[in-house]
């Protein structure tokens, strides 16, 4: 370009100009023709800079690459004839792959069509710390879990003819696929469990599945299954060690083994057994049946904090899989063509990561696991330099606010931040989406975005799905904005098996979990306690699919409550059709929350341990699912506090009156005290840390029915609580 301004000859230069834009093949006849017109009357510079800059404008703006959805964002569901105005995906339901009927089938399609490519990865841990990823090829994964198979059948841990169930008791990694598969080949159910469940859920998993086999990653959670063997379950005989790292010591096992009346194993003492003969069992599998085999029981908080086993078929996964990959693929051909490479640490037990990489085995993609520490994950991702990134609002509200923090303390930084930023929001408002499978490329991303983005995601991340939790506005266009990448927002239960709803992948607006997945009908019910209707498209979500749970395990009456004699599955949460027909989710009809980490609190239980709390008179706890912690609107206990007052001179006279109490209500002193005095009757009760509350605001007005924040039963009225403090719940959530 410089050298066409360096030619001093208008013919020189008009020759040069032509010549280039007939190469970018960027400029028409007429366009050539004025031109040549605008020459000869000798208006050619300010043609030249004007077409110059008009061309920069298309190309930033106005051009969309090619991941652009094939589907108009302005339609993004169709509502069908009839009363109850039932919605229903755009987009038509097909099956890829027929043939696919178990999770066994998929995964032998992946080895397939990645001819014996690269299947799980893990990094190994040596003196001089943690190394770079090792992989396993398809056929071996399939390999090891048809030895671990037959030796399951030999010893009988498994028993095909009566659905013997099996849990899976650690962290992500090689072996808990080969376990799952495994399971599967023994033709039996797999029921993951994992810490963050508590020792008591973990036991009534046990105690009410009468598991007879449970494949576990260390020997401390060994002591957490003797406990559920100590309270009486007695079908629990068998346990192996994944034993990747040599932790399998037979003469320790040995004496805790007899005690116990348990067989304990190690899995690759296991599979080299079966490798040389011993094992028995051969290929002689019977496999799963689709319509009637379970292939998980996927044990939920629930309500009340007691977990539900929810029962998941091969057939729900199988449906939920070519759900996913029928909407991604109808919406653009060319996004699920290439070798993905997908980062697993989410927990194996959510149906939400199950599928993920269930998706990645279909299209014969490649799974590489953390290393088990959630402090390396940015290490881990800058390793593996995934391209496809399932992910959760709190690891991306870190990213957002750790990216801010640093720039922020930066003058120049910050203006130049925020200007590109502000440029990168424009453009993609527009839909600006280039070939290489980002949001857009440019100046910004050179200069500022390429860093972060591969400072945090690796540099080759394409595809973000953010799943389990609502994702705020903000966070969302500004991630978008920096990691050039398209992120999708999707909105399912443990329940539904699987997406309900995701935005399109040229998605621009945000607040909203956009368009239904094929197969899939939604309504909306009126919840007149909460004045939801669904005459004004607002109300309970209803979801019919080919993907929904049969129900809870041995829970008639909860299922009977979850799914009508219809077929609607009710999930208790409160939607909004927006004019696009994109759907909205704006509430939750059970006052349960869930935490941006993905996990379910009830409030009216952590309110009632800390009612006992000396210093509360009354409480109301509040959670977003936005947000990774709780928070609390106080009423001190009058007595209490200035009794303390009086005895740390705050005060000088014990005068239980309303001037004094106001004045303490406002005290930051008196705050802490009674944050204290929290946390130690949380602790004392049993709380985990999700329940306890990290912020709180003191009322000096007291909860009544005559004021309308409590009910007649003199429960808390939650919805003019929430109402009544929002402002205050707002300033506690942004002090952070």
């Amino acid at each position: 370009m410089l050298s066409i301004f360096q030619c001093y000859d208008g013919k020189i230069f008009k020759q040069h100009y032509l010549r280039a834009c007939a190469a970018a093949n960027n400029i028409d006849c007429r366009t050539e023709i004025l031109l040549k017109m605008s020459y000869e009357n000798s208006l050619w510079p300010v043609v030249i800079v004007s077409t110059l800059v008009a061309y920069w404008i298309y190309r930033t703006v106005w051009i969309r690459g090619k991941l652009k959805s094939k589907y108009s964002r302005k339609c993004q569901s169709i509502v069908l004839p009839g009363p109850e105005r039932i919605h229903r995906s755009i987009i038509k339901g097909t099956y890829p792959d027929a043939s696919v009927k178990t999770m066994l089938d998929i995964f032998v399609r992946g080895m397939k069509i990645s001819n014996n490519g690269p299947c799980v990865g893990y990094r190994p841990v040596n003196s001089a710390g943690v190394g770079d990823y090792k992989w396993l090829k398809y056929e071996e994964v399939l390999e090891k879990a048809k030895l671990l198979a037959s030796n399951l059948l030999n010893f009988k841990a498994t028993d095909p003819e009566h659905n013997s169930i099996v849990g899976i008791y650690g962290i992500n990694c090689p072996e808990w696929v080969v376990s799952s598969l495994a399971v599967t080949l023994a033709s039996s159910t797999i029921v993951p469990l994992y810490e963050t469940f508590g020792n008591e859920a973990i036991t009534q998993a046990i105690l009410e599945t009468k598991m007879s086999c449970v494949i576990c990653d260390q020997l401390e959670k060994i002591q957490v299954l003797l406990r559920a063997k100590g309270r009486g379950a007695k079908a629990l005989k068998h346990v192996i060690l994944f034993d990747r790292d040599g932790i399998f010591r037979p003469e320790q096992m040995e004496k805790i083994a007899k005690q116990h009346n348990l067989q304990l194993h190690s899995l690759q003492q296991l599979t080299d057994l079966a490798r040389s003969g011993g094992g028995g069992g051969g290929d002689n599998f019977k496999l799963p049946n689709l319509d009637n085999d379970l292939y998980m029981i996927a044990y939920t908080s629930g309500s009340t904090g007691s977990p539900k086993g929810t029962l998941i078929t091969h057939a729900s996964m199988v449906n939920s899989v070519h759900n996913i990959f029928t909407f991604l693929q109808s919406q653009n051909d060319e996004i699920l063509k290439k070798q993905h490479r997908l980062i697993s640490y989410l927990p194996m037990a959510h149906v939400y990561e199950q599928l993920n990489q269930a998706l990645c085995f279909y299209i014969g993609a490649a799974v590489g696991f953390y290393s088990g520490d959630v402090q390396q994950l940015l290490d881990d991702i800058q390793t593996l330099q995934p391209n496809w990134l399932p992910t959760v609002p709190r690891l991306l509200n870190r990213f957002h606010d750790s990216i801010l923090a640093n720039v922020r303390n930066h003058l120049c930084k910050w203006m130049l931040f925020r200007l590109a930023i502000a440029w990168k929001r424009f453009q993609f408002h527009f839909g600006v989406i280039n070939s290489h499978h980002s949001r857009s490329y440019g100046f910004w991303d050179w200069v500022i975005f390429d860093q972060i983005k591969k400072k945090m995601l690796g540099g080759e991340v394409e595809i973000c799905v953010s799943g389990s939790a609502p994702i705020t506005a903000e966070v969302l266009t500004t991630c978008r904005a920096m990691f050039g990448c398209v992120i999708i927002e999707s909105y399912g239960q443990t329940e539904t098996v699987g997406p309900v709803a995701a935005t399109l992948i040229d998605e621009t607006e945000a607040g909203h979990v956009g368009a239904l997945v094929p197969n899939t009908e939604v309504k909306l019910v009126d919840v007149e306690e909460l004045n939801y209707y669904a005459q004004d498209d607002r109300g309970e979500i209803c979801v019919r699919s080919n993907t929904l749970t049969s129900g809870y395990f041995r829970d008639a009456e909860q299922t009977e409550a979850l799914i009508d004699e219809n077929g609607w599955l009710h999930t208790g949460d409160i939607g909004q059709w927006l004019p696009n027909g994109a759907l909205k989710i704006i509430d939750r009809r059970k006052h349960i929350f869930k935490l941006s980490q993905g996990e379910f609190v009830a409030p009216e239980k952590i309110e009632n341990v800390y009612q006992r709390c000396r210093a509360v008179g009354q409480i109301f706890v509040h959670g977003d699912s936005r947000q990774s912690y709780l928070v609390a609107v106080v009423v001190p206990q009058k007595e209490a506090l200035l009794g303390w007052a009086v005895k740390k001179n705050i005060i000088q006279q014990r005068q239980p009156t309303d001037r004094w109490f106001d004045l303490l209500c406002k005290s930051q002193a008196v705050k802490q005290y009674i944050l204290e005095e929290m946390k130690h009757c949380a602790q004392l009760h049993g709380l985990n840390s999700l329940e306890q509350v990290k912020k709180i605001h003191l009322s000096n007005e007291m909860f009544t029915t005559e004021n309308g924040l409590l009910t007649p039963t003199m429960k808390n009225q939650r919805n003019s609580l929430k109402q009544a403090y929002r402002n205050i719940i707002e300033q506690l959530y942004a002090s952070d």
